[in-house]
């Protein structure tokens, strides 16, 4: 099950490191050191184009893990930008970080699957 540290941290490097690219679509990733979990990124967020709820789900994902992709997150800084994901996205925390687990755990999907699974 992709809740272990490990994952958590791999796909929350992962989508800080795509944010830094830009956000480069599945094709655009090739040479790239890591391209699979890049490539991984990228098919979350067209998984998410797909679902419902998926809107919030990018949404608190780019505001949490995205934004200021260049620096190192300092310590606390997650909640921080999770109770202002909440205030923006008019939803509960615990619900901001439900929607970072299902994020994390497609991500996981994805990247144990090479990104198969979705065109």
């Amino acid at each position: 099950m992709p809740g272990n540290k490990r994952d958590r941290d791999r796909a929350t490097n992962a989508f800080r490191r795509w944010a830094l690219l830009g956000s480069p679509s599945r094709d655009q990733i090739k040479n790239v050191k890591g391209a699979e979990d890049l490539r991984a990124c990228a098919a979350v967020f067209a998984q998410l184009a797909l679902r419902p709820n998926g809107a919030e789900i990018a949404a608190a994902v780019r505001a949490v893990y995205m934004e200021e992709s260049w620096r190192p997150i300092r310590k606390a800084e997650v909640t921080m930008r999770v109770r202002r994901a909440a205030w923006e996205l008019h939803a509960d925390e615990r619900t901001v970080y439900r929607w970072l687990g299902t994020a994390r755990k497609l991500w996981t999907m994805f990247r144990d699957n090479s990104g198969k699974t979705c065109q």
